[in-house]
């Protein structure tokens, strides 16, 4: 049982996504890589992005924070030889996923950052890395994302003993 656990801390973060969206409509192509092309790719985007929030909850449901570090190392290590942005965004998506239940944690009892997930985030904030300064707009989208879907994840898998509905059946 982690310290994220406890029932008195699951912040309640709403996120309007009108303007994260807009880019989608609008093509702005090259910051967005393969989103701009359609309907198929901002399906396979969102569904990527959904699948980094729900294998993260799992994660650190079962191994914390230092679980989800060596996850996001392992990540990132498999990710960058592909070269296939999808599962680039995984990995962001994973360690915003990380960074944002770790600052509201922060947060709420004054805290220490977990300084892996503080550290990727700024990298990616600041445009450190190549998929960062080729796509901040994507990058942007994810953070809206990610914010937008966790704690409803974090609860949903709370309330059902820590499984998603689907492990249910």
């Amino acid at each position: 049982m982690s310290a994220f656990d406890g029932e008195d801390f699951v912040p309640e973060v709403r996120v309007d996504l009108a303007s994260a969206n807009g880019s989608f409509a609008s093509g702005e192509g090259a910051g967005l890589g393969s989103i701009a092309g359609g309907a198929a790719d901002h399906a396979a985007f969102e569904a990527k992005i959904a699948d980094a929030v729900e294998d993260f909850a799992r994660v650190q449901g079962e191994e914390g924070l230092d679980g989800a570090e060596q996850f996001s190392v392992n990540c990132h290590q498999t990710a960058k030889p592909m070269n296939d942005i999808l599962w680039m965004d995984y990995c962001v998506a994973f360690d915003f996923s990380a960074w944002t239940l770790d600052r509201s944690f922060n947060d709420h009892f004054n805290t220490a950052p977990y300084a892996y997930f503080a550290d990727q985030v700024a990298s990616y904030q600041r445009a450190e890395s190549p998929f960062a300064r080729e796509h901040p707009q994507r990058i942007r989208l994810i953070q809206t994302l990610v914010t937008q879907s966790l704690f409803e994840t974090l609860r949903n898998r709370r309330s059902i003993g820590g499984r998603p509905a689907s492990s249910q059946e």
